[in-house]
């Protein structure tokens, strides 16, 4: 079995942990292994004793051809198409699934995030400056969520722009289920992403963990409105972890829908209010 195969194997059967992949990757490396037996894998991997026999017995092969018969593909940290932003960011997946169009991934990329409750004046700005950004060629990146993130992506596609959608489900499966229509239109016309299993179903913790990769992929982050310690505002953090650049929307000083966004700006995130703002910061990145 090649690496890649390996690595997938313990991806759907949902045996491996963060510490097999990289155990199996850096062993693997080591003895220059090409071809690996499932004897190597679990010396390599480090694999507990528990998950052996569901590793080993796992119809690998048949599940890789089923999801590819729905579309879906998948994208590992071995792969020449794994895109650099991604891998020199914190904490970077080793293994995305997706469907849809990955060269979007090199296209000039802008995260936008904010609040699912939406304010009226990030309503404004958001559909004022998205035509703007896709006339200078900008993928807009967002997570799906119901607010700021699917307000992003339909003016986005509604302007004929390309987007991005990173979800914390599996593929398969539609959360919000109010945006399952907009999920399928970005599937078979964008590109959608997720770091699970198709058929998972979300969790608490997948949120953060999917925000780090919208960071991740994106040349900078635009934070259009965010409670205080809220999942946009720790986007914007892992923005600025990763050195992006962080663009944030303004809002009024007792609204509390804008209490994290303001504090970023008054960290030094870059105030925005027409799609010049940003392209002046990024047209080095580009």
């Amino acid at each position: 079995m090649k690496l890649r195969d390996a690595l997938l194997n313990g991806f759907l059967s949902q045996t491996f942990t963060y510490r097999n992949y990289i155990s199996l990757i850096e062993n693997s490396s080591l003895y220059d292994e090409k071809d690996l037996d499932f004897h190597d894998i679990m010396r390599f991997s480090h694999l507990s004793s528990k998950y052996i026999d569901e590793y080993t017995n796992y119809p690998f092969k048949a599940h890789l051809v089923e999801n590819e018969k729905r579309g879906v593909k998948f994208l590992t940290i071995l792969d020449s198409e794994y895109p650099d932003r991604l891998l020199e960011s914190y904490d970077p997946p080793i293994i995305l699934s997706y469907q849809g169009n990955l060269d979007l991934l090199k296209t000039k990329c802008l995260g936008i995030v904010g609040g699912r409750e939406c304010p009226s004046n990030s309503f404004e700005i958001i559909n004022r400056l998205c035509p703007e950004l896709i006339q200078d060629k900008i993928t807009v990146v967002s997570g799906l969520a119901r607010g700021i993130d699917a307000i992003a992506l339909s003016s986005a596609i509604n302007h004929r722009g390309n987007v991005i959608a990173v979800i914390a489900t599996g593929l398969y499966q539609y959360y919000p289920v109010e945006n399952k229509q907009l999920q399928q239109n970005i599937a078979q016309n964008h590109l959608l992403i997720s770091e699970y299993v198709p058929w998972i179903r979300a969790k608490r913790f997948h949120f953060p963990e999917r925000n780090r990769i919208i960071a991740g992929i994106s040349h900078g982050v635009l934070v259009a409105s965010a409670k205080d310690h809220s999942g946009s505002l720790i986007t914007g953090n892992l923005a600025l972890q990763n050195n992006r650049e962080v663009f944030a929307l303004p809002g009024e000083a007792d609204d509390p829908l804008y209490e994290g966004s303001n504090k970023l700006i008054q960290a030094g995130a870059k105030l925005v209010l027409k799609s010049e703002d940003v392209n002046c910061e990024l047209q080095y990145y580009w």
